[in-house]
């Protein structure tokens, strides 16, 4: 490796823009924060050194072998995360960035680009939720924390010079890059009355000389044309440190070894089209190449070895198998009612995503007739592994043991039972017990748990329908206050209504029609008026619900009434789990 010369970030930004820097396959994808990329700008205007960069110089013979990808410039939270695919057409060498993106790319958006970030509380979904902003150096006033020298803030606004409802002035950071001399830029203080003011021309002079003067980018340089020499500096110089994954490097290692597809491209929009299934899901890079392993009957632990070029090309060779398999999984999770925030382990998935890729299996097995008990099998088991925790930390031993089940089934039908029995000997088993019965009962509104437990507890409900997760006795209903007046005198009865009025005994699924219209009534008066006159419907919907027949359903029933509902739910769950 050489030693390249120094050159300014504005330099650094102009071969960004004509493509002479580029970004290997093996790369990652850009994650750093909005506050991160303040503290490299504040660190920069401080004149402290950001660190060595290196370099990867490709031949021009070389280049067309290989993939590369450009550097993120209008960073967008939800729509605009992946690195574009870069078309090179530019005749001579190349340099590719083996370790610094992070740094190169938070100065690039700084300098030229936007950030999307979502707003708090505000809807993912919304496309109004994620405004534009650029970065902006305050030339008229310091920040009050102590850490940093320069007040930098990401903002909407699109003008050069800003002035805030507060008198403050703010320069856009990239509009340095259009003034060709230090003395345009006190022109434009002068411009802006603000040639005396000593610190906006701290300001404007720290950043020049940080973005404009310093050659602050410093970069080894590995000349090679051997892609395996390369991937291997990669990897030793990448997971040496923390902040890159393992997953990522794994995903690198795939990227350069399939030769007829882009593994990175092909694994990101699977993962951005399962996670918009149904009312969507969270599933990563890290799940789909658990299951890439586990399909191709691999080793799944994640490890170097394990994505060998061999393992690398099988996976490739199987890819539109498992995507496929993959796909139909997450259509039968959403049938399922599941989503991002019940499903709390994507570890338990990949043993289905096999089991449908043994079969064969497509959509029609989501809906059709004859796949029900097996849909049915599938259902229990998932949601028993997810309440059992049995599949949370270091999985790839208990995987291990769920694929030689299904393998030696045959895969004529899921086997559940048989997967239950095969673990009872593991250190995470799917055994039943009393006491995890009574754990379940204890989830609350809030858990992603409580939805497995229920959903267990309502066999019958097809979730393709919306359903809402209700409290049988409003929320509202069981406050101190409310009880007090509803003449439950006992404190210590009182402080118990409170800890159970948002935990399974007090939760139900109804139709979402239903239960708008039910709102906050008193369960009393809404169970009166909705089958008052139907004694029928009123049995029906006890037996549904778990509703106890000989006990008052007003609130200062609620003890009462919630022992007795926890009874009959907890021997439908032993019979549902076999405990």
């Amino acid at each position: 490796m050489a030693f390249e010369r120094p050159i300014s970030i504005a330099d650094a930004v102009q071969a960004i823009n004509e493509q002479r820097y580029v970004l290997p396959a093996i790369q990652r994808e850009f994650v750093w924060k909005p506050e991160q990329i303040i503290r490299l700008f504040d660190s920069l205007l401080k004149g402290y050194p950001i660190g060595s960069f290196l370099f990867w110089t490709i031949g021009e013979q070389q280049v067309k072998q290989y993939a590369y990808y450009n550097f993120v410039r209008d960073y967008h939270e939800r729509d605009a995360t992946h690195n574009p695919k870069a078309s090179i057409s530019r005749a001579g060498d190349l340099t590719a960035v083996l370790d610094g993106q992070q740094r190169l790319t938070a100065l690039y958006i700084g300098l030229s680009g936007t950030h999307a970030a979502r707003k708090a509380k505000a809807w993912r979904n919304n496309p109004n939720a994620y405004p534009k902003r650029r970065l902006y150096l305050c030339l008229t006033a310091r920040p009050d924390d102590a850490e940093f020298t320069y007040l930098l803030r990401f903002r909407e606004e699109k003008d050069d010079i800003v002035r805030d409802e507060g008198g403050q002035t703010w320069l856009r950071v990239g509009a340095i890059l259009d003034y060709q001399s230090i003395a345009q830029v006190f022109k434009v203080l002068a411009a802006e009355e603000l040639g005396n003011d000593t610190t906006a021309v701290d300001a404007m002079n720290a950043l020049w000389e940080a973005v404009r003067l310093h050659p602050v980018i410093s970069a080894y340089l590995v000349k090679s044309d051997d892609l395996d020499r390369v991937l291997n500096i990669f990897v030793r110089v990448n997971s040496g440190g923390t902040v890159l994954s393992y997953s990522d490097l794994l995903l690198s290692i795939a990227t350069a070894e399939w030769k007829g597809t882009d593994a990175r491209e092909e694994i990101h929009e699977l993962v951005d089209e399962i996670n918009k299934i149904g009312q969507g899901f969270d599933f990563s890079k890290d799940f789909v190449l658990k299951t890439c392993l586990m399909v191709a009957d691999l080793e799944t632990r994640f490890s170097t070895a394990n994505f060998s070029r061999d393992n690398m090309r099988l996976i490739e060779k199987r890819w539109e198998e498992i995507k496929k398999s993959i796909e139909v999984t997450v259509e039968l999770l959403h049938s399922f009612g599941l989503s991002s925030a019940t499903v709390t382990s994507a570890n338990a998935v990949v043993p289905i995503t096999y089991y449908i890729s043994k079969r064969k299996l497509g959509s029609s097995f989501v809906t059709g007739k004859a796949h029900r008990e097996d849909r049915d099998a599938i259902k229990r088991w998932l949601l028993r592994a997810l309440l059992k925790r049995t599949f949370t930390g270091q999985p790839d031993s208990i995987l291990r043991v769920v694929r030689l089940t299904i393998a030696a089934d045959g895969a004529k039908a899921f086997p559940a039972e048989a997967i239950v029995a095969a673990l009872a000997g593991e250190s995470r088993t799917m055994t039943v017990s009393d006491a995890d019965l009574d754990g379940m009962l204890e989830e609350t509104y809030k858990s992603g748990y409580a939805f497995s437990t229920l959903a267990l507890l309502y066999p019958t409900l097809d979730f393709r329908n919306q359903f809402h997760l209700d409290h049988m006795h409003p929320r509202s209903t069981i406050t101190r206050k409310k009880l007090s007046a509803a003449g439950v005198s006992d404190g210590q009865v009182r402080e118990e209504c409170v800890r159970r009025r948002d935990d399974i005994v007090n939760l139900q699924f109804l139709p979402g029609t239903q239960n708008l219209e039910k709102s906050a009534t008193p369960f009393a008066k809404w169970f009166a008026s909705e089958f008052g006159k139907n004694a029928r419907a009123a049995s029906e919907y006890r037996e549904l619900h778990y509703v106890p027949e000989h006990v008052g359903h007003d609130v200062g029933d609620f003890v009462e009434f919630t022992d007795a509902r926890r009874a009959l739910m907890k021997d439908a769950l032993r019979e549902a789990l076999g405990a």
